[in-house]
């Protein structure tokens, strides 16, 4: 027999599952759940499918040119005075020698880094004119004609940075105000006529430089204005050669440079010749050195010289330089 309290709890079970069904039953009628919503246990949507990639844009069409950005250099005035323009600026004596130096080195350099460039260059003209170049060469030379190109451009921003700070306030303003002059109209002021300089030398392989300015190594060939120049040649070892030279047209100079003399070599010694009208004994520096006639080798500097013949003693103090000869003579005799 079942117990009592059991009845109420199925009659309630019983009346719960009948409400449910009415509930599911009204749900589907309407459209609004669906069967399998109700028995079957929710899932989570699947993933959104990744958003495509846009594809890169395409290249424009035709030819694109690449220039590199211009670097403004604030120092842009002073290149005339490091090319030699020195005039109207009142520079004193002192002023003058220092920025003379530094126009010195700065041309000595700047011709060093553009006889690199050069050469480098025409190391690479070289191998593009034969019929199978080694491309290994080729960007090499270019490479080092690319480093010479750079060490130039900070040479010479380091010249012009070097001559404003030799000059005073003042003289800088005049630099700036004349740099800042508009430049005469082309239309009213005619181009100069051009010619070509070949400057050759013996032996080849000098510094060339025009007015001042570097232009390569020798055998060289320079266009320019007809005129008055100064054309200078320098190679180590030889003595800088130059000459004025007036160009009027297409013109060949030949310069020949004289080897610079040897170098002395100090060896410390000088000699003493020393006679006398009779025979006599020679001290140096208290020392017996012989009888006369006599050549003595000694060292450079003062020394005391004595002759005894004949009863009397005479005595000098002679200077003796480097690879000199004293020729001293005594008179002992009675």
């Amino acid at each position: 027999m079942r117990p009592v309290w059991l009845i109420p709890v199925i009659a309630v079970a019983a009346a719960a599952t009948v409400a449910l069904c009415l509930l599911a039953w009204s749900s589907i009628t309407a459209g609004d759940t669906p069967l399998t919503a109700l028995v079957a246990p929710v899932r989570p949507a699947p993933p959104a499918p990744p958003a495509p990639v846009a594809d890169e844009p395409p290249l424009p069409a035709g030819p694109v040119k690449l220039r590199p950005v211009p670097v403004p250099d604030p120092y842009e005035p002073y290149q005339s005075v490091l090319d030699g323009e020195l005039a109207g600026l009142g520079l004193d004596a002192a002023a003058s020698n220092k920025v003379m130096r530094i126009i010195a080195d700065y041309r000595r350099v700047a011709l060093e880094h553009q006889t690199a460039q050069s050469e480098a260059m025409a190391r690479v003209r070289d191998q593009l004119a034969r019929p199978d170049p080694d491309t290994n060469i080729v960007l090499a030379a270019h490479a080092r004609a690319l480093a010479a190109e750079t060490a130039y451009r900070r040479a010479t921003l380091a010249g012009r940075i070097d001559v404003r700070g030799a000059l005073t306030a003042p003289q800088r303003r005049l630099v700036d105000a004349r740099a800042a002059k508009p430049a005469t109209s082309p239309s009213t002021t005619p181009a100069p006529r051009l010619a070509t300089l070949r400057v050759q030398t013996t032996p080849p392989g000098a510094y060339i430089t025009v007015d001042g300015r570097p232009v390569g190594r020798s055998p060289v060939a320079v266009q320019l204005p007809l005129g008055a120049i100064d054309i200078r040649a320098s190679l180590r070892g030889y003595g800088m050669s130059g000459l004025p030279y007036q160009l009027k047209e297409d013109s060949t100079v030949k310069i020949n440079l004289v080897p610079d003399p040897p170098p002395v070599v100090k060896t410390g010694k000088g000699r003493l010749s020393i006679t006398s009208d009779v025979p006599a004994d020679i001290s140096v520096d208290g020392a017996l050195m012989g009888k006369t006639p006599i050549t003595i080798d000694v060292a450079t500097g003062r020394h005391s010289v004595s002759a005894s013949g004949g009863g009397d003693v005479e005595n000098r103090t002679v200077s003796v330089e480097d690879g000199g000869v004293v020729h001293l003579k005594f008179f002992a005799g009675p």
